[in-house]
């Protein structure tokens, strides 16, 4: 970003717009500013985990710091310079140490994600096509629950672990708030989520079905005379699993009922 940046503000000063070039040169100080304060906290959170009196508890500590949101990007990127510093200075142990606590960093984050988040970034680092296909069919395939714990738990319908409506938000709203950001190999996030986006259609309809347009529905019902509450059911979940909402569901307008019956079906007596 900043070199960006400051590309643009050396054009801008070559071609005699200085205060184009002083504005851009405000971002960059701003940025730079909040840099520093950013290091410096995450400087001292990593003293107080190294502060401790051998790995096992550090790991710990890393534990309790991602569970306070403290392990930013900025002390994960400081773990890494320290171990990339040590390693090229021949130093093993201090270079294995950091390489060691910058594991458990990432994998107590990832899992301090929902089950959602977390799929979806591992289906963003994941380059074989393939894999994120098998990983998204585990995660939307309904499961009976393993642990029932009452007597209503029994009668529930086996469930996904990642319901697909879910993970279509979740991917909209990463490509809402990070969508121009550009993936270590180049490729634009919003693109990567916009083709797994894809292939999560693709797989849910292969698990849940093809979901009927709303048009669709009204001839089968006017064509068979009547629908089932079996029907009804299977249509939502399909519907569902597409990010969908069938016609009933939410706020109905008023005006398409038959007049003198309200939305609940009931004649209106009187005034």
């Amino acid at each position: 970003f900043l070199q960006v940046v400051n590309e643009e503000r050396m054009a801008a000063a070559q071609a005699g717009e200085s205060e184009r070039e002083a504005r851009l040169m405000l971002v960059i100080n701003t940025v730079n500013q909040r840099s520093s304060v950013l290091i410096e906290q995450a400087t001292e959170r990593l003293r107080q985990v190294m502060s401790a009196p051998d790995p096992m508890m550090m790991e710990l500590s890393i534990s309790k710091l991602v569970a306070q949101g403290g392990a930013d990007e900025t002390f994960q990127l400081l773990l890494e310079a320290n171990r990339d510093q040590a390693a090229a200075a021949g130093a093993t142990g201090p270079a294995q140490l950091m390489d060691r606590l910058l594991k458990k960093t990432k994998t107590e984050i990832q899992r301090s994600k929902s089950p959602g988040q977390a799929l979806i970034s591992q289906l963003i680092s994941e380059g074989d096509r393939l894999k994120r296909i098998e990983l998204l069919t585990e995660a939307f395939t309904p499961v009976e629950s393993l642990i029932l714990a009452s007597e209503d738990d029994k009668n529930k319908e086996p469930e996904p672990v990642v319901k697909p409506p879910d993970f279509i938000e979740i991917a909209k709203a990463m490509i809402r708030n990070f969508g121009n950001v550009k993936l270590g190999d180049g490729t634009g996030l919003k693109d990567r989520v916009m083709e797994i986006v894809g292939e999560a259609e693709q797989v849910s309809t292969d698990i849940y079905g093809e979901s009927m347009t709303a048009e669709e529905q009204q001839d089968r019902m006017w064509n068979d005379g009547t629908i089932s509450v079996f029907d009804l059911e299977t249509l939502e979940q399909q519907a569902e699993a597409m990010g969908e909402t069938m016609p009933w569901h939410g706020e109905m307008d008023e005006s398409k009922f038959i007049e003198g019956f309200n939305k609940q079906g009931i004649k209106n007596i009187g005034g």
